[in-house]
């Protein structure tokens, strides 16, 4: 008897197991005419499904694929696709891709998509329209947007709800996140440090947000637009008061303001993964984050971030370096000690590093006849482009370059962004492993403390 209800109960498992294996099925089939192209691959940040491609040029295949976004590759071009279970697509590759049957609307319209960026770029980069003023910058977005969104509306009711409604979230978050960076995106394509914006440009960019739509949870520009909210209301609470550490208070206003828990999760490992090199309060923040994360590989990531940046508080012995100077010859941080070293990490890529120069000159002014050095490293730039900025740019101090940005220095230090200050003591101890740009203020009055 026994037995048998094992049988029965197997056989069960088995039908149900089928059952979901036919609900995720996608049929990919198609024709790549390219070249030596063997295979292709759809892959998403969970799942990988590769695909042969026979000697025909011909490929057919099931897959057992979740509802979403993927990326379809071969021979290193790319594409973005959407699947769905039930889709039955045919897809034709060759200098352009062409999608039938079921969901190649929705992938149609992707490709048309790309093209129309591609169009717009020329006016939909920051380096153009952080230039506008502001009534014409503000023009200038909602105009793209239509023009984008006309041709979303084109497949209006022919495809599911659910893609419809996450192309339309996509769209109107891409555009509200780069209003959201207008003010800073101007005072360093201008070199204008001073502007801002109207009074209330943030009230009425963020009267509408839905801080709690856990749907668009993998839409990269909401999850950024949510955040640039939260940066604005903990910006009101903190100001100029460094007595309040930012990303303390960050993490206060989160928690108050998201009560969806997939949302707070990832809002708080970006946190815990980027921002917590820049806290003060590294371990009261590291304690918030840790409370909203579940997701073992959050943990663990977070948890290595915290323990290497435990290593480089402020008092510990500072990581070395030894980089090229602009005659050829290598220096060590060791062989600074006697002097505060004040480092800049730069490259002339980087648009706030290259606008930060100017206040660079007027704090080579101050530190001189002082007990400090200035370093610059260079990274990023190939050696004669630096030597040529240098030179042109008259910058001053030590002047330094690297061509490996995974340098152990940078990785002790976790570097994520530049520009990266640190602030090292006469005996090679770390006063500050996220020092004040050249351009604060604050940063003389620090020294000032310091000397």
């Amino acid at each position: 008897m026994k037995k048998t209800n094992l049988i029965i109960f197997l056989f069960v498992l088995l039908i149900s197991c089928s059952n979901q294996d036919a609900q995720k099925q996608v049929i990919i089939s198609g024709n790549a005419d390219i070249a030596d192209a063997t295979g292709l691959v759809i892959s998403n940040k969970t799942d990988t499904f590769k695909i042969d491609i026979d000697s025909a040029h011909v490929f057919h295949d099931t897959i057992l694929a979740d509802r979403g976004y993927y990326t379809l590759s071969i021979n290193e071009r790319n594409f973005r696709i959407y699947l769905k279970p039930g889709f039955q697509i045919d897809i034709k590759i060759g200098n352009s891709i062409e999608f039938k049957g079921e969901g190649s609307i929705e992938n149609s319209y992707l490709i048309a998509n790309n093209v129309l960026v591609d169009k717009l770029k020329e006016v939909d980069n920051y380096k153009y329209y952080a230039k506008r003023k502001e009534e014409p910058f503000l023009l200038l977005m909602d105009s793209i947007f239509q023009t984008r969104l006309n041709l979303l509306n084109e497949i209006e009711n022919k495809v599911c709800h659910e893609f419809e409604y996450l192309e339309k979230s996509k769209l109107k978050y891409e555009y509200q996140r780069k209003k959201a960076l207008y003010e800073t995106g101007r005072q360093i394509v201008v070199g204008d440090n001073d502007f801002t914006v109207s009074e209330n440009y943030y009230a009425n960019l963020f009267k509408d947000i839905n801080v709690n739509d856990s749907i668009l949870i993998n839409v990269n520009d909401y999850i950024r637009f949510v955040s640039s909210y939260l940066w604005q209301e903990t910006n009101s609470i903190v100001g100029d008061n460094d007595s309040i550490d930012f990303y303390l208070t960050y993490m206060h206003v989160l928690n108050k303001k998201i009560e969806a828990k997939n949302l707070k999760e990832r809002l708080s490992y970006d946190v815990g993964s980027i921002k917590l090199a820049r806290t003060k309060a590294l371990d009261p923040v590291y304690e918030l984050v840790l409370q909203n994360l579940s997701n073992e590989k959050y943990l663990k990531r977070v948890q290595t971030q915290y323990n290497t940046l435990k290593r480089i508080e402020k008092g510990a012995m500072s990581p070395d370096f030894q980089f090229e100077d602009v005659h050829g010859n290598m220096v060590e941080l060791k062989d600074l000690r006697g002097k505060i070293v004040y480092i800049d990490i730069w490259s002339t890529g980087c648009g706030p590093c290259m606008a930060e120069i100017p206040y660079q000159k007027r704090l080579e002014e101050y530190c001189k006849g002082k007990n400090i050095y200035l370093v610059g490293i260079n990274i990023l730039d190939d050696a004669e482009h630096w030597k040529k900025t240098v030179t042109e740019k008259k910058l001053g101090g030590i002047q330094l370059h690297t061509s490996d940005e995974r340098d152990k220095f940078f990785t002790d230090y976790v570097v994520r962004g530049i520009p990266r200050y640190i602030l090292v003591d006469e005996n090679g101890r770390i006063i500050d492993s996220s020092a004040k740009r050249p351009s604060d203020e604050k940063l003389i009055e620090q020294l000032d403390k310091i000397m």
